[in-house]
């Protein structure tokens, strides 16, 4: 029988992702996020393979995303996205859903 994840709390503090310990049996993550411009801290899941990301305000990167090497799929709503060059490393990445973006062409 697979093993059901354990449920992982997160806060937001200034400047990183804040969690109790490493979770790596984590594969889908749902982030709403304020008032940070990066996304420093996701080393903690290792195993994510779909990201939700939906940020308030503008300006973000997606520096940190780089820590997520089984990324598939990333969906990303709510503020432009000033930086994707982190994606780079992502490349089991094969799904990249924009809404709500302000940009009409990826750089």
């Amino acid at each position: 029988m697979p093993r059901k994840p354990s449920l992982v709390e997160l806060a937001v503090t200034q400047g990183e992702l804040a969690h109790e310990r490493e979770a790596t049996d984590v594969r889908t993550l749902s982030l709403h996020l304020e008032k940070r411009k990066h996304l420093k801290g996701l080393d903690a899941f290792p195993h994510v393979e779909v990201l939700h990301l939906e940020v308030q305000g503008g300006g973000y990167s997606l520096e940190g995303i780089e820590a997520l090497p089984n990324l598939r799929f990333l969906s990303v709503g709510g503020s432009a996205i000033k930086d994707f060059a982190p994606l780079a490393a992502c490349g089991r990445l094969d799904t990249l859903c924009l809404w709500n973006q302000r940009q009409k062409t990826l750089p």
